[in-house]
């Protein structure tokens, strides 16, 4: 009976954690988590023409990344990047190793540019001229000789 005392109500503990939503448990908040998600993967695979049905477990776990990488980004700007002392919050770390997740799964299913180049080659699906390409960048200095970048 004494712990009793000393513990807040379950209410006011639920009710905190509602009110921001990161960790609410509900039916409701579980169901809509779930709906954004499958939202964003539909979106993502009508607009990702290559993607096959066997690309979809790949992609929802980027839309879930998607999704937690962007309350993280939120709590950031909201409670700042800094603790009281200056030092910058762990949050911040845990923010990078996730958009950099995010990162390898965008480039695993090609949604970047560089990505679809890799695998695609250029513009018109030939390989990448890499030769050419430094040769481009890479102009002759007349003074010396030498070759300087660009």
């Amino acid at each position: 009976m004494g712990n009793q005392l000393n513990r807040r109500p379950r209410s006011v503990v639920t009710n905190a954690v509602v009110k921001h939503g990161i960790f609410s448990k509900s039916k409701e908040a579980i169901t809509q988590r779930q709906d954004t998600v499958n939202k964003l993967v539909n979106k993502a695979y009508r607009a990702m023409k290559w993607l096959s049905t066997a690309d979809r477990p790949t992609l929802r776990s980027w839309a879930e990344l998607v999704i937690v990488t962007s309350q993280a980004f939120n709590n950031l700007m909201g409670e700042g990047i800094l603790q009281k002392d200056g030092d910058p919050r762990r949050l911040l770390k845990d923010f990078r190793q996730l958009k950099l997740a995010q990162l390898r799964y965008e480039e695993a299913l090609l949604m970047t540019p560089a990505a679809r180049a890799a695998v695609l080659g250029g513009k018109d699906g030939a390989p990448i001229d890499l030769v050419a390409h430094f040769a481009k960048t890479v102009t002759p200095d007349k003074d010396n000789g030498e070759t300087e970048k660009e």
